[in-house]
């Protein structure tokens, strides 16, 4: 990150990748308190450098909320995963694969705020769009392709 930071200056979006990259490593390490101010500089870079509507701040947007999310700060988490999805909505199209984890994240919040109605709305969404994304990947390419494709689906990724 230093070295992004000083050949490209501070501000720039390569710079806002590595500090979302090192805040992931915090919250995989179960610490928020360091990956909090990381995730904020790489929000702010990136809608600084990128604009308000880019799918690089709709990932910002969606780890910040992570936090508050995991915190029980459902009040700061929503409207950040709401952000989240209105740009990646409109960057991409209301069927589109990247949709899925805000509107899961989204149906997982409203559930620990016990408003069913809204999480299974969202969790329904949230698995039209996989089973869409699902079908249309198994639709083309050879066995292999399908069964990898199954393979890495299955892991998560």
């Amino acid at each position: 990150m230093a070295i992004k930071e000083k050949a490209f200056g501070l501000d720039h979006p390569s710079v806002a990748n590595s500090l979302n990259n090192l805040a992931d490593v915090y919250c995989n390490l179960d610490d928020a308190a360091r990956a909090e101010p990381l995730y904020r500089r790489a929000l702010a870079i990136r809608e600084k450098a990128l604009g308000a509507r880019s799918s690089q701040l709709a990932s910002s947007l969606e780890s910040l909320a992570g936090i508050y999310h995991a915190a029980g700060d459902y009040a700061r988490a929503e409207p950040l995963y709401q952000r989240a999805l209105a740009i990646l909505g409109g960057a991409f199209g209301p069927t589109h694969p990247d949709l899925a984890s805000p509107l899961n994240q989204l149906a997982r919040l409203y559930a620990a705020q016990s408003d069913p109605a809204r999480a299974v709305a969202l969790q329904t969404r949230a698995n039209a769009v996989s089973e869409r994304n699902i079908a249309v990947n198994l639709a083309v390419g050879s066995e292999r392709q399908k069964l990898a494709y199954l393979a890495d689906f299955d892991q998560g990724d």
